[in-house]
């Protein structure tokens, strides 16, 4: 039970890399591993059992053939011990022929007509006691083989049924279940233990994340209200004197890669209103220039290269639309800028004037993009203020456009 309750709280930081088990699923496992676990003596026996140890390093490729060997070497063995008890019995002092021949001895020896003979049998004698002797030597060591012989063979009904169970046909890669199995068993004894030290190094990883949340936050919390001062005063300029502009900070137990807070902004662009989060009271034109102002302070604080605005315009017109361009303007002195837009006001701030445009050719829908000289882009601008027909006013109005 205290397993489970650790595990729970460590499975809910997913870290990469770890499993982490439930520890009736880890106690399923020891036991099917145990269960397998008598092969670790079969190892021993076979690698120390000189007879058949080259046998069973062999492919196991044609079973029966090595079973037969089995039954061919066990029956020759047994012809063997029943040829040597038959040959002791008549060797044996109950059958007296040792008797027999030192009682011919002794008549032989009363007479030295008889001493060749009397040599011959004492001859005789000591050679039917030397193979006495060796014969018992001969049974005690093939008695000896054929117990081992039948551990063997029991041996081999086993290996084989675990070969058989683990789908392997040769010996070595049983070996190498049974390394697997040893190893699995030493880590699953030490479950606790490896347990304890994944939760250290979770614990470990936890403690450094917080860190640097933590850290992150304070970073955020210094420059909150510089960058608030910034925001407002950029407003102000683009014609909103009362925006009222907020970066909350609240504190989370989610971290991502942009830490544990959730950050918030919030808005007011009259006097007496309450700010809010921006997507709840901001018109359309004030988040332009919301955006707009962020933009501005953003690149000139992380050296942002270039900027490119997709109409970010929308919602404006006239004077504000004025101020929106002259921002632009201040903004390329030090980054480049790219600004898509249909406002003339905008356009004549520009030190470039690229006009897209498309044409038929042959069916076929071309675009189209130019850069205008001075002539050309009085006229696009005039075209910009009064539409399709450009009249003398739109034409004044585009050169004072560019004047300014």
């Amino acid at each position: 039970e205290k397993s489970k309750i650790n595990l729970s709280k460590i499975k809910k930081l997913k870290l990469p890399g770890i499993i982490i088990k439930k520890p009736e699923d880890v106690m399923s496992e020891i036991n099917m591993i145990i269960f397998c676990t008598p092969m670790s003596e079969y190892k021993k026996i076979i690698l120390n059992s000189k007879n058949v140890s080259s046998f069973l390093s062999r492919r196991y490729k044609n079973k029966s053939k090595n079973t037969d060997l089995f039954i061919g070497f066990y029956e020759n063995l047994s012809h063997n011990l029943e040829i040597i008890k038959k040959s002791n019995h008549l060797i044996s002092e109950e059958n007296l022929i040792l008797d027999n021949l030192n009682l011919i001895k002794n008549y032989l020896s009363k007479s030295d007509r008889f001493k060749e003979l009397e040599i011959r049998i004492s001859s005789a004698i000591i050679d039917l006691n030397d193979v006495s002797n060796e014969l018992q030597i001969l049974s005690e060591e093939l008695i000896s083989s054929n117990t081992n012989i039948q551990e063997l063979n029991q041996r081999f009904d086993l290996i084989n049924g675990l070969m058989k169970k683990h789908n392997v046909n040769t010996i070595l890669e049983l070996f190498e279940i049974q390394d697997n199995i040893k190893s699995s068993i030493d880590k699953y004894e030490n479950f606790e233990n490896e347990k304890n030290i994944i939760t250290n190094k979770i614990n470990i990883s936890f403690n450094n994340l917080e860190k640097a949340a933590n850290k992150l936050s304070k970073s955020r919390s210094a420059v909150i209200l510089n960058f608030e001062k910034q925001i407002k005063e950029t407003l102000k300029t683009l014609g909103m004197p009362h925006a009222v502009f907020k970066v909350c900070l609240e504190k989370t137990n989610n971290f991502n890669i942009k830490g544990s807070d959730n950050i918030i902004f919030k808005f007011s662009s009259n006097p007496g209103v309450n700010e809010q989060e921006i997507s709840k009271v901001a018109s359309g034109g004030e988040i332009s220039r919301l955006v707009l102002a962020l933009k501005h302070i953003i690149s000139s604080k992380v050296g942002i290269k270039t900027l490119i605005f997709d109409e970010i315009d929308t919602g404006v017109s006239g004077k504000i639309a004025s101020y929106m361009g002259d921002l632009m303007r201040s903004i390329s002195r030090n980054t480049q800028l790219i600004s898509i837009t249909h406002l003339p006001q905008i356009a004549s701030k520009s030190e470039k004037h690229i006009k897209v445009y498309k044409e038929i050719i042959n069916s076929s829908t071309r675009t189209r993009i130019k850069i205008l000289n001075k002539e050309e882009r009085i006229v696009e601008i005039a075209r910009l203020l009064s539409g399709k027909d450009i009249s003398e006013a739109a034409i004044t109005n585009a050169i004072e456009l560019l004047n300014q």
